[in-house]
């Protein structure tokens, strides 16, 4: 889903106990944005760390559950947008058109 709906923008991904964890960098060590996990062939988690700037504490972030595939690319693009790993990304910016 991330390779169809991303042609341009390279997303690093690290895989860990069933997750995805998706960052702006190719370094296993940068931050993580956002960790999306498959539950189920109908159920999808997306988690988005908050920045810094809008973070109650370090480490805070936002999680939800899509019950379908295209509710959690829509949360995706949601992610990136609000993690603010992704800040001019004129890809996204258009996906996020379409939302």
């Amino acid at each position: 889903m991330v390779n169809e709906m991303f042609k341009e923008t390279q997303l690093w991904g690290l895989t860990s106990l069933a997750r995805l964890v998706i960052q702006n960098a190719s370094n296993w060590e940068s931050s993580w944005f956002i960790i999306v996990v498959s539950a189920g062939a109908q159920e999808y988690y997306v988690e988005y760390l908050l920045p810094a700037d809008k973070s109650p504490w370090k480490g805070a972030y936002v999680k939800g559950e899509a019950a379908s595939l295209e509710e959690a690319k829509k949360y995706l693009l949601i992610a990136m947008r609000e993690s603010q790993g992704w800040v001019g990304n004129q890809e996204l910016a258009r996906l996020l058109q379409g939302i």
